[in-house]
This record gives structure tokens, C-alpha cells and sequence, in this order.
């Protein structure tokens, strides 16, 4: 199992009391029954299998199939809202579905962020492939013929350059091994000159739109292939609507490229199976694998390495909030299957946000972008006098760097140190052009003036986000670096799956690195929001009306459960100390946690929620410093 999601067990297949089981190299299908219109259904679950060289490895890839299930939805959602193809998918998850719901528990769970119900559909049996770029086996057959799939290209192309207008190259699907590349003269032969205009024709418009969408996230999508299959009458007919089908411009069927790092001219980095490719290329090399059944077992390092890639393109294209609740869900363990402002509270009370697993996951991605950069990624901390507290926070820095590739260095000042001394390390590490991610350990000496300093920090090298600059920067929508508390609280926000346009958002508090920017973020995102805090007249009327709200107000137990609207999502980011009856000194956040658990529909707790993903949002702003 990969290390960091052992609380996700893999499924590597399903067994379910359904009928018509098939399953693929990655998904499982099964039969429903017709809906309520007599549209015929089909249960479509995406396992933690992976597949290269068209063998199935016995390793399975935790998280995996969750991140496809989500990344498919949100391209589905993508092009259907501009209007671009049908597809086949009816909802996200399990709910309602009759036949499943006296499915037990661990089979339920087996299923969450993992699953679709779609109509079923006669496949074309014709693999629709689009490439922008000369790469894989293209560019094996253009070195020997100047063509592509016997297209052909001009001279002097280069490996991975761009060509000079995508390219539409259909193979013959085949149960087992390679799809065979076929004309297109052949596939219309196969399946009829007419649909094969129309595959052609929605195959090149589906590609440029995602290309130029997957380029403004900074994310080049070389090439990849689609799915199509004409839509069932409720006799069970095939009619002429043509649907998208199977799964859509995941890292399994596309080729995704930073586009930071892009030279043509040789391999690029990727956030998709090449690496797995790379790494079995080298066993047989090495003799030690031959290409067939069975395949390798794959060692931690390389399922870690290969998840954290997929990841990274789930992060990096930003599609809609459903993609985001279908993995999000996963990682929670939420059960919830419906969008909403507010969600319905489990039996066993609220879902708890639990931030250390999102941070895993999230440092899972960081870990995999730096490993395919070319460039070191390192961090320069300012720590000055010796304060306890203070260097244990450093040492654990230290530790988190290290484990996902960051060179963390600490430059130590003397606790006699005055403002000048202080502000001229800054403005020395501002000057180095070997620094690119500046952070400032706290507390400074008595007299010496924080904000002052911090304001000195480069805003183009401000990992923390706490320079003036860059809080107004947040303000104007600028691109900048946020402050991580902010920037931990909303990613929390959005792991719900709560869609946030129209949304009742209360922030209780208004300081300057978590409740403005944090408001001013949620705006972005076109909710409503509301700034208070502990002085507010009549706060609990305020948050009884929100759908989220966030407590950051610096007061033990300030959200009580008579101030919070049921299904609400509450995010907790005070830290607290204090003495029990006992004597014992315990950390606590704004919410009082127990009591609120019984209304919310999602909860953050304290320790264990914010605090993680803050730690995550700032290694993914030293990255950000560092690469872009």
C-alpha cells in the first residue's frame, strides 16, 4: 500500500451481487436496472488498477481510480457545459441507486468517489485519437517514414515539438493487446464514412478546446483518445446520438506535460504513466522483465511517484467542483453524492475534514512536481534568538522539506539582533538570485517591528504571503502568493464538494493573513460572504444563516451548536491553549467541537485539520516561488 494513504485501502477489483460483471483493464461494469424512463444504466467503477504495455500490474495504485472518477467528471461537465458532446454519465456516486443500497458497509465504501451511473451505449468499436504534439509512437514512425499513422508530416520535425495543427489518427479497438492503427479510409470502411466525419470532427473539437483550457493552467495536452458509442432506445436500439463514453482526458489516455518545463526536442516530464512506462522500460532492459503477463510487482517508490503525478494534474487543471467533490469525498470519507449549499448530516453526526490526509495527498503532488523538474526547489528560513517553540517548528520544517525534495536551509540571527540586522538578511536573500522562497520564523525581539520586516520580504519570494503587497495582491485578484492559512481553509472548503457560487459564507474574524484573505478568496469564488467577529452584535443570528463559516477569532469555544444551521460546513482555524481541571494544558480551536459535530455537515477539527494542509500550502508555495 502507498505510504501516506493507508487509510485508503486500494481496490484492485470488485465483486458485487450484480448482474452482467465485465471488467477491463481499469474499470469494473455492471448492469442496473432501467431507469424510471426505461433508459438502460450501467455501473462504472474505476479501480486502483494500472495497466502499461497493455499488462495489467499486480500492484495496485491507492487513490488511483478515485482521481480518474473525478478528473473524468469534471471534463465531462467541462464540455458539456459548452455545449461541445453528449456523454453518457447520469450522476456521481451511488446514491439512490435501489439495487445497491443493501450493499454492506465496506462494499459502500469501497464504491465512494470511485463510481458512475451511466446510460449504457452501443460502443464503436474505433479508438478516436487526437495528438498535438509528436510523441510516443508517432514519433518512433516519423523518424523511419516522415509520417504519422501514414499521415504526413513536414521535415525536421523534432521529438515532443508541436504540429502544426492537431491530427485526428483512429485505431481498431481490440479486447486484449495493442489497438491497431487504421486509416481513416479503413475505419469508415469498418464503420461508415458518415459517423466517421462525425468522430473526426468531435475528436479535434474536443481536443483544441481541452488543449487551450489544460494551456491556460499551464498544462500541455499532447495528445490523447476518446470513446464514442450511440446511445440506446428503451427497446435496447442503438439510435444516431452519439455519446461520449468510458472515461475522458485522464493521465490513463492522455499525455499531460508542464508546460514550465516544455522543450522540444527531447522527453518531457509528464503527469501521466510515462514514468511507470520509464521504469519498466528500464527492467527490460535490464533483462528482467520481458513485456508480458505477468507483469512486476511495482515497489512504494514508484506507485508513489506514479499517484503523485496523477495527482498534480488533478490539482493543476482546476475543473469544476464536482470533480473535486468525487475525489475530495474519497479522501474524507464523506458519503454525501449530491451538490449542495449545505450537506445532509450522517447518523453518526458531521463528516470530519480530516486535514492530515489532505495534506498527504497534497504532498504527494508537490513530491512528483519536483521530481519531474529540472530545477531544485529550496526554501531559506530567517529565524532569530533561540525561542524554544521556534526551533522546534524549524526542525519539523526541516523534516516535512526533506520528504518531499525541498533543500530547506536556516539562516540564524542572534537573539541581540536589532531591526537593521534583521532587515539586511532579508534584503541579502532578496538579492540572491539562487533564493527564490523567502519565510520568516516568529517572534521577533521585543521592539523590533514585524510587519516592517515582513514587508521588506520580495513579494515574488513571500512563501508565507505576509507581505502588505501581497495581502492586497489577494484584494485585486492578482496573481501572487496567498497566505497559507487562507489558502488551507478554502482548499478545506472545496474538499466538501459545497459549491460555493451563491453560498452563505460568515468568517468570524478579520485578521490579516486568515480572515480577510480568506473572504476576499470565497468572493472570488462568487459566494456571498460575510466578515465578522467576537465583538459582532447578534453573532449567532449571522452564522445560523450560513452555509459555511469559518471561526478564526482567537476564542476557545466561541461556535456553539445553537449558532450553526444544519449541514453546514464549519472550518476551525483558531488554536487555542488551555488549562483543563486537571491542570493539563490542551489545544482547542474556536468551535466547540463536540457539540457542533451533532448539526454540521462537515466539521474541521483541532489539531489535525488546518494546521496539516497550512504546512501543505506553504511547500506548494515554495514550489510555485520556485517554478513558475
Amino acid at each position: 500500500m502507498l505510504s501516506g494513504f493507508a487509510d485508503i485501502p486500494p481496490v484492485f477489483s470488485t465483486n458485487l451481487p450484480l448482474q452482467g460483471r465485465r471488467q477491463g483493464k481499469v474499470r469494473d461494469l455492471y448492469q442496473l436496472a432501467p431507469d424510471s424512463d426505461g433508459t438502460a444504466r450501467l455501473l462504472v467503477i474505476a479501480s486502483d488498477r494500472i495497466s502499461a504495455f497493455d499488462i495489467v500490474m499486480p500492484t495496485p495504485v491507492a487513490g488511483k481510480g478515485s482521481i480518474l472518477t473525478a478528473l473524468s467528471l469534471g471534463w465531462f461537465a467541462f464540455l458539456r457545459a459548452r455545449g461541445i458532446v453528449k456523454d453518457h454519465v447520469l450522476q456521481a456516486g451511488i446514491g439512490g441507486i435501489a439495487e445497491l443500497e443493501a450493499l454492506d458497509p465496506t462494499m459502500r465504501a469501497q464504491l465512494t468517489g470511485r463510481s458512475m451511473v451511466c446510460r449504457a451505449a452501443k460502443v464503436i468499436q474505433i479508438e478516436c485519437v487526437a495528438r498535438g504534439y509528436l510523441a510516443g509512437s508517432g514519433w518512433n514512425e516519423y523518424r523511419a517514414n516522415g509520417t504519422v499513422c501514414g499521415i504526413a508530416l513536414p521535415k525536421g520535425l523534432r521529438q515532443c515539438e508541436q504540429l502544426p495543427e492537431p491530427i485526428f489518427t483512429p485505431a481498431i479497438k481490440a479486447e486484449t493487446g495493442h489497438d491497431e492503427n487504421v486509416s481513416f479510409d479503413g475505419a469508415a470502411a469498418l464503420v461508415g464514412g458518415a459517423t466517421m466525419e462525425r468522430l473526426r470532427a468531435l475528436t479535434l473539437s474536443i481536443y483544441t478546446t481541452a488543449a487551450r483550457h489544460a494551456r491556460d493552467r499551464g498544462v500541455i495536452l499532447a495528445d490523447t483518445k476518446f470513446e464514442f458509442g450511440f446511445a440506446l432506445d428503451t427497446a435496447g436500439r442503438p439510435t444516431d446520438e452519439l455519446l461520449l463514453v468510458d472515461e475522458v482526458l485522464t493521465p490513463d489516455s492522455s499525455r499531460y506535460w508542464p508546460a514550465d518545463l516544455y522543450v522540444a526536442g527531447r522527453d518531457q516530464p509528464s503527469f501521466d504513466k510515462q514514468f511507470l512506462r520509464n521504469w519498466l522500460l528500464e527492467l527490460v532492459a535490464a533483462k528482467s522483465w520481458n513485456k508480458e503477463a505477468p507483469g512486476p510487482e511495482l515497489p512504494p517508490e514508484v506507485v508513489q511517484q506514479t499517484v503523485g503525478r496523477y495527482l498534480e494534474a488533478l490539482d493543476r487543471l482546476g475543473l469544476e467542483d464536482v470533480r473535486r467533490k468525487a475525489f475530495r469525498e474519497r479522501l474524507a470519507g464523506a458519503t454525501h453524492e449530491e451538490h449542495a449549499h449545505t450537506a445532509t448530516v450522517p447518523s453518526s453526526g458531521a463528516t470530519i475534514i480530516d486535514g492530515r490526509l489532505l495534506s498527504l495527498a497534497l504532498r504527494a503532488s508537490i513530491k512528483a512536481r519536483i521530481a519531474a523538474s529540472t530545477r531544485s526547489v529550496r526554501l531559506d528560513a530567517v529565524m532569530v534568538g533561540d525561542d524554544p517553540s521556534s526551533a522546534v517548528y524549524a526542525e519539523n520544517q526541516a523534516k516535512t522539506c526533506r520528504e518531499v525534495g525541498i533543500d530547506y536551509r536556516l539562516h540564524r540571527i542572534g537573539l541581540g539582533a536589532g531591526f537593521d540586522e534583521i532587515a539586511g538578511r532579508i534584503l541579502l536573500l532578496n538579492g540572491d538570485a539562487n533564493v527564490r522562497a523567502i519565510m520568516l520564523h516568529l517572534p521577533l525581539p521585543e521592539g523590533v517591528d514585524t510587519e516592517r520586516i515582513q514587508s521588506l520580504i520580495a513579494q515574488d519570494k513571500d512563501v508565507e504571503g505576509v507581505n502588505p503587497a501581497n495581502i492586497g495582491n489577494v484584494v485585486y485578484g492578482r496573481r501572487s502568493l496567498v497566505p497559507c492559512t487562507a489558502l488551507a481553509a478554502l482548499e478545506m472548503i472545496e474538499s466538501t464538494g459545497i459549491l460555493l457560487r451563491g453560498a452563505r459564507c460568515v468568517i468570524v474574524g478579520a485578521s490579516n493573513i486568515v480572515g480577510k484573505p480568506i473572504a476576499v478568496l470565497l468572493m472570488r469564488a462568487e459566494a456571498t460572504v460575510l466578515s465578522t467577529n467576537k465583538y459582532t452584535t447578534n453573532l449567532a443570528d449571522l452564522t445560523r444563516s450560513a452555509d459555511v463559516i469559518v471561526a478564526a477569532a482567537g476564542v476557545p469555544g466561541l461556535i456553539t451548536k445553537d449558532m450553526v444551521k444544519r449541514g453546514a460546513v464549519v472550518i476551525d482555524v483558531g488554536i487555542n491553549r488551555v488549562i483543563d481541571d486537571a491542570g493539563k494544558t490542551t489545544t482547542v480551536g474556536d468551535v466547540d467541537f463536540q457539540s457542533v459535530r451533532e448539526i454540521a455537515g462537515f466539521l474541521s477539527p483541532v489539531p489535525g485539520g488546518v494546521g496539516p494542509m497550512t504546512v501543505a500550502m506553504l511547500l506548494r508555495n515554495v514550489v510555485d516561488a520556485t517554478l513558475r
